[in-house]
C-alpha cells in the first residue's frame, strides 16, 4: 500500500509541477483573470486532498488522492482548452485586419499564416483526442492543446507596439497625401461660403434698412 500511495502522490506532483501550472499561469496571465470553472475545481482538489491528507494510508484516504488527480486533469484541460479559445478570439481579430495587422509583427507574413494555421489544426486535433480520450486518458490532449498555444504564442509575443503605432501614423498621413487636394478644396469652400454667407446677411441688412427708411419717409410728410 505504501508503495502505491507514493507512486500515487509523485503522479499527482509531477502531473501538477509539469503541466497544471504551465497551464493555469499562462491561462490566468492572459485573460487577467481567474476563471470561475477552474477556481471551483480547484476547491474539489483542496477538499479531495484534505480527506487524503487526514486519512493517507486508508483506502478512503487513496480514493480521495485518485480523485484530486482526476479533477487536477479536468481542470488542467479546461484550462488548456479555455486559454485556445481566448488566443482563437484575439488572433480573429487581429487576422480580420490583416493588411493592417501583419505590419505590427516581427514575423514575415508567410510565417504569421503558417503559425495560425497550424494553431487551428492542432487545436482542433486536441479536442479530437480529448472526446477519443473521455474515461480512459483524458490527460493525453493536453500536450497537444499546449502545441496548439506555442503556436499562438508565436505569434503573439512577436507583436511590435511601436511598429503598431507606427504604421498607424504613416498610414494617416498617406491618407492625407492622398486627398490634400480635397482637404484643401474643402477647407476653401468653407470659407467662401463663410464670407457669402456675411456678404449676404450683410447686403440683406442694408436692403431692410434702406426700405424701412423709404415706408418712414411719406409718413413723416404726411403729418406735415
Amino acid at each position: 500500500m505504501s508503495l502505491k500511495k507514493n507512486a500515487k502522490v509523485t503522479r499527482f506532483v509531477t502531473f501538477y509541477q509539469e503541466k497544471y501550472i504551465r497551464i493555469y499561469s499562462d491561462l490566468t496571465s492572459f485573460v487577467a483573470v481567474k476563471p470561475s470553472q477552474i477556481l471551483i475545481e480547484n476547491e474539489n482538489i483542496n477538499s479531495h486532498l484534505v480527506v487524503y491528507l487526514s486519512e493517507p494510508t486508508s483506502k478512503k484516504g487513496i480514493e480521495n488522492l485518485d480523485k484530486a488527480y482526476n479533477h487536477l486533469v479536468r481542470c488542467t484541460i479546461d484550462a488548456s482548452k479555455m486559454l485556445w479559445i481566448e488566443m482563437k478570439k484575439h488572433l480573429e481579430q487581429e487576422f480580420k485586419r490583416f493588411n493592417i495587422s501583419k505590419y505590427s509583427y516581427n514575423l514575415s507574413e508567410s510565417e504569421l499564416l503558417d503559425n495560425y494555421s497550424k494553431f487551428l489544426s492542432k487545436g482542433q486535433e486536441a479536442r479530437k483526442n480529448e472526446l477519443n480520450g473521455v474515461g480512459k486518458t483524458p490527460e493525453m490532449c493536453i500536450d497537444d492543446y499546449y502545441q496548439a498555444i506555442e503556436y499562438a504564442w508565436a505569434i503573439i509575443k512577436n507583436h511590435d507596439r511601436n511598429k503598431a503605432k507606427s504604421f498607424g501614423v504613416f498610414r494617416i498621413y498617406q491618407w492625407i497625401k492622398g486627398n490634400i487636394i480635397q482637404i484643401i478644396a474643402s477647407f476653401l469652400i468653407g470659407i467662401f461660403a463663410s464670407c457669402a454667407s456675411i456678404n449676404l446677411d450683410l447686403i440683406y441688412s442694408l436692403f431692410t434698412s434702406k426700405e424701412k427708411s423709404q415706408t418712414d419717409q411719406p409718413n413723416l410728410n404726411s403729418k406735415k
